[in-house]
């Protein structure tokens, strides 16, 4: 489902991507570990890798001419969560005019009424955040701060289990501890995940308010300016 999204719709499921991975590495070690402790550890591991995957999506890394870039997993977490198209948010429509035309030319063979709204639907999405993104500073910043509580709280999950192996107590406490902190962060992240997105949102609302006051602004005044021009070249003609 994850190759399906990047190959069809150009995106980037988040979850899909975190829970292929963390299944992945379940798997993996349960085939070849058999000791209790190590299977402990095995939980901890999957938290920090997660983590160190987060952590990594934080460096600014582009190639092919900004072409293709690297952003914060919060980014793709606003796209998974908080779908928006250009309505939504109140921007106009001949801003993603170029980009609907390759849309359109790219899914012509698309035969299924249904399935070519969704898929314009997602490209849509992908567009509108692509702009925030770009444009809006609060916005970045907000996907720094998502990509940075979940790393920090995940590392810190996988430190603290990791210090209940190395104090060597009973595996039945470290499970029920485990459970306990892996709950509790989880909890933390989701709930400061939640308050951040809904904080930023605003903000970001007030910046495309002010964009497209500005935009209808220099609009106005470069139609003033053609009117003008226009007005005296007839004059030099007559």
């Amino acid at each position: 489902m994850v190759i399906t999204k990047v190959i069809l719709f150009f995106t980037f499921d988040t979850l899909g991507f975190l829970v292929f991975t963390t299944f992945a590495i379940t798997g993996i070690v349960a085939v070849i570990a058999r000791n209790p402790i190590v299977l402990l550890l095995e939980k901890s591991v999957i938290t920090g890798i997660i983590s160190i995957i987060f952590a990594i999506t934080l460096i600014p890394f582009h190639c092919c001419h900004r072409r293709c870039s690297l952003r914060p997993l919060g980014y793709y977490m606003y796209q998974d969560l908080v779908p928006t198209n250009r309505e939504d948010v109140g921007l106009p429509e001949y801003i993603f005019c170029d980009q609907q035309e390759q849309v359109d030319s790219r899914y012509t063979d698309l035969q299924e009424e249904v399935l070519s709204r969704k898929v314009f639907h997602k490209e849509e999405v992908v567009q509108v955040y692509d702009w925030i993104y770009r444009n809006c500073s609060s916005f970045r910043l907000s996907c720094i701060i998502i990509t940075s509580i979940w790393a920090i709280g995940l590392l810190f999950e996988f430190l603290a289990r990791l210090f209940l192996i190395i104090f060597h107590l009973p595996v039945n406490k470290i499970v029920i501890y485990g459970h306990v902190m892996l709950s509790s962060i989880t909890v933390i992240c989701i709930v400061s995940t939640i308050t951040c997105i809904a904080i930023e949102q605003s903000h970001t609302l007030l910046f495309i308010e002010s964009w497209n006051i500005k935009q209808k602004k220099n609009r106005s005044f470069g139609i003033g300016a053609s009117y003008v021009s226009v007005e005296s070249n007839s004059s030099s003609v007559l």
